[in-house]
């Protein structure tokens, strides 16, 4: 048998000996800054997980403009005819129910998890502020509203953890 005295142990390592073997260098945490500011909108496959939730697509429909960060266009357009119902793509709360100029009639749901959906260029919406939505439930109906809009289509925001994902990643649409 092996005696131990743990004290011992402690008291042959000093506490200051411990952090500075343990402290990062400089260039590791420049580099590490570095990392951290370039995928602050990459969003790696276990930040996309949308745990718990069952997630419905808004419509079916041909992508008529893809998800691009460099035309800052964070979103994809889906071509429908108008008044195609759009639904709900999970449970949730309306967060805004309103017409804009520029986008015409928008619905933005929060789900939850850091989730939120967006929905513009409607042509009326069937939910209000502060309004509790189900998954797959019709919360607006598609339309050609807004100084942006290219024709009758649905311009769908997905964003988790304040960043935007491509839609594509989560749904699809035909």
């Amino acid at each position: 048998t092996v005696v131990f005295n743990r004290d011992s142990i402690k008291n042959t390592i000093s506490s200051e000996d411990l952090t500075l073997k343990l402290s990062p260098s400089k260039e590791d945490s420049l580099l590490r800054k570095y990392i951290e500011e370039q995928d602050r909108f990459n969003l790696t496959s276990s930040q996309l997980l949308i745990e718990n939730k069952m997630l419905f697509n808004p419509v079916e429909g041909t992508i008529t403009q893809g998800f691009n960060t460099i035309d800052n266009h964070l979103a994809i357009d889906i071509a429908l005819d108008i008044g195609t119902p759009i639904k709900a793509v999970s449970d949730g709360r309306v967060l805004l129910a309103e017409w804009t100029v520029e986008t015409g009639y928008v619905i933005i749901i929060e789900h939850g998890d850091m989730l939120t959906t967006t929905y513009k260029h409607n042509s009326s919406l069937l939910k209000a502020q502060n309004e509790l939505v189900r998954a797959g439930e019709i919360i607006a109906l598609s339309g050609d509203h807004g100084t942006l809009t290219t024709g009758p289509h649905l311009h769908f925001e997905v964003w988790k953890n304040g960043a935007p994902v491509d839609p594509l990643l989560l749904f699809n649409f035909k």
